[in-house]
C-alpha cells in the first residue's frame, strides 16, 4: 500500500510540473502577443497621426494667396490662426481621439533665392504674353498714326461694310469668286474685286489639296496627321524648362529688373501690374514701391535720386542730339561767338585764356540742361520723352527710343544687385500679405509623444 501512494504522489507532481510548464510558456506567448498588438496599434496610430499631419500641410499649401500668385506669380500661404478641422476629421474618421494639440513648429517665409525662382516661373510662361503686349502698343500707336492720316477710317469702313462678307467667305473656302458677288448686292467698295483676290482663292485651294494629300517626309513623318503634335508639346515643354532655368541663372538678371520695375506701385498715378492689376486693388494709398527696390530708401530721398538720374540720362540724350544736329549747331556756334566777344569786352581785355570749344561746350550744356528738364517734367506727369534721336544714325534717327517713367527705372534697376532686389521686394510683399510662407512644419503632442511633418511648395525646392 506504501509502495501504490507514492507511484500515486510521483504521477501527481507529473502532472503539476506540465501544468505549470505549459502556463508559463502561454503566459510568455500572451505577453509577447500582446506586444506585438499593441505595437501594430501604435504603428497605426502613427500613421494616421502621420497622415493627418501631411493633409493639414497640404491643405495650408493649398491655400496659397491666389492674389499675390496672379499679380506677382509668387506661391505662397500667408501665415495666420491655424484651422485644424482637417486634421480632425481625418483622426476621426479612423477611430483616433485628437486629445493633442496641433502646433506650427518651423516655417520658412519667401527668400530671395525663392523670389529668383518664382520670377523664372513668371517669365518663362509669361514672358511671350509680355512681350505680344509690347508689340500690341506698337501696332496701337502705329494705327493711331494711320487715323491721322485718314487710313484707319478708311480700313474701318472696309471691314464693317459688304467687303468683309465677301471676305469672309473667301475664307470659309468658297472657289467661285463670280457667285460670290453676284450674291452682293451693290458692291462699290472695291474695284474689279474678283481679279484682286483670285490669287488668294487659289492659294486657299492649294494649301487643301496639300492638307488632304500631305507628303511622307522619313521616318514615317505623315504631316496630314496630328499625332506629331505630341512630340511638338513635349518640345515647347523642354524649351519652357530650358527658359526657365536660364532665367533663374546669370540670364534672370534682366527678367529681375524688369519685374522689380513694372510690377510694382510707383508715384506714377492710375498704376498698374504687368497682368492689369489696378495697386489699388491691393493697397489703398499709393506707394513709391519700384523707387524703394531701386534705391533703398522712401520718400523724399529716393525721389530726389530718381529724378537726378532720370534727368542725367536725359541729359546725355539731349546733349548727344544737340551735337549731331547740324543745325542747331550752327546757332550754337554763333552764340559761342557772341558770348567770347561779350566775355572779352567785360575783362577789359585781360581775357581769360578760354578756348571757343570751352564756349561752345558751355552753351550746349546750358541748352541740353533746358530741354533735360523739360523732359523730366514730361516724364512725371506721365509722358513718354524720346530719347536719342540722333540724325543720320541708323534705327535712332527716327526716335524709336520712347521712355516713359517706369522705363527709366528699369534702366536703372539694371545696375542694381540681384540680392538688393529681391530682398526689397520681399519687404513690399510682407508689409501688403504679411508673413509669405513657403516651407510650413506642423507639430502634434499626445501623451508626450510628438509627432512632425514638413511640406513646401515644389517650386521653391527646384535646384
Amino acid at each position: 500500500m506504501r509502495r501504490k501512494s507514492k507511484r500515486r504522489v510521483i504521477s501527481n507532481n507529473r502532472i503539476g510540473a506540465t501544468t505549470l510548464f505549459l502556463a508559463i510558456i502561454l503566459a510568455a506567448v500572451i505577453s509577447v502577443e500582446s506586444t506585438y498588438l499593441y505595437a501594430n496599434i501604435m504603428a497605426d496610430r502613427r500613421v494616421q497621426i502621420n497622415r493627418a499631419l501631411k493633409s493639414q500641410v497640404e491643405v495650408l499649401l493649398g491655400d496659397y494667396d491666389r492674389e499675390l500668385f496672379s499679380v506677382y506669380g509668387i506661391y505662397g500661404y500667408c501665415k495666420g490662426e491655424l484651422d485644424d478641422t482637417v486634421f480632425n476629421k481625418v483622426l476621426s474618421s479612423n477611430g483616433i481621439d485628437p486629445e493633442g494639440y496641433l502646433t506650427i513648429g518651423n516655417f520658412a517665409s519667401i527668400s530671395s533665392s525663392d523670389i529668383k525662382k518664382a520670377v523664372a516661373s513668371y517669365y518663362s510662361y509669361r514672358g511671350a504674353s509680355i512681350v505680344a503686349s509690347g508689340f500690341t502698343d506698337v501696332i496701337v500707336g502705329a494705327l493711331e498714326e494711320f487715323e491721322d492720316d485718314f487710313v484707319l477710317s478708311k480700313l474701318k469702313s472696309l471691314t464693317s461694310g459688304k467687303a468683309a462678307t465677301l471676305i469672309n467667305e473667301v475664307l470659309k473656302g468658297s472657289e467661285r469668286i463670280s457667285e460670290i458677288l453676284s450674291s452682293v448686292d451693290n458692291f462699290t467698295e472695291l474695284d474689279n474685286a474678283e481679279s484682286k483676290i483670285s490669287d488668294y482663292i487659289d492659294l486657299f485651294s492649294d494649301y487643301s489639296s496639300a492638307k488632304e494629300h500631305a507628303p511622307e517626309l522619313g521616318n514615317s513623318i505623315n504631316l496630314g496627321g496630328i499625332s506629331n503634335l505630341f512630340s511638338v508639346y513635349e518640345g515647347i515643354d523642354d524649351f519652357a524648362s530650358i527658359g526657365e532655368n536660364a532665367m533663374s541663372g546669370a540670364l534672370g538678371h534682366i527678367p529681375l529688373c524688369h519685374y522689380a520695375s513694372y510690377n510694382f506701385d510707383s508715384r506714377m498715378d492710375n498704376d498698374s501690374s504687368i497682368n492689369g492689376t489696378a495697386f489699388t486693388d491691393i493697397h489703398y494709398d499709393n506707394y513709391m514701391d519700384s523707387e524703394y527696390i531701386l534705391t533703398g530708401l522712401s520718400g523724399f530721398a529716393s525721389k530726389a535720386i530718381v529724378n537726378s538720374d532720370i534727368f542725367l540720362i536725359c541729359l546725355l540724350s539731349e546733349i548727344l542730339q544737340i551735337r549731331f544736329d547740324s543745325k542747331t549747331m550752327a546757332v550754337i556756334n554763333g552764340i559761342a561767338v557772341v558770348l567770347e566777344i561779350v566775355i572779352s569786352i567785360l575783362t577789359l581785355g585781360v581775357g581769360l585764356a578760354v578756348p571757343f570749344a570751352a564756349y561752345k561746350a558751355l552753351v550746349v550744356l546750358i541748352y541740353g540742361i533746358v530741354l533735360a528738364i523739360n523732359d523730366v517734367n514730361a516724364v512725371l506727369v506721365g509722358k513718354s520723352v524720346e530719347l536719342f534721336a540722333i540724325d543720320g544714325v541708323p534705327f535712332l534717327e527716327d526716335g524709336i527710343l520712347c521712355f516713359e517713367y517706369s522705363d527709366f527705372i528699369f534702366t536703372m534697376m539694371l545696375f542694381q544687385s540681384d540680392d538688393n532686389i529681391c530682398s526689397r521686394i520681399s519687404e513690399v510683399l510682407e508689409r501688403d500679405f504679411g508673413t509669405i510662407v513657403t516651407n510650413v512644419e506642423l507639430a502634434y503632442v499626445t501623451n508626450d509623444d510628438l509627432y512632425s511633418y514638413e511640406g513646401g511648395y515644389y517650386l521653391y525646392e527646384q535646384s
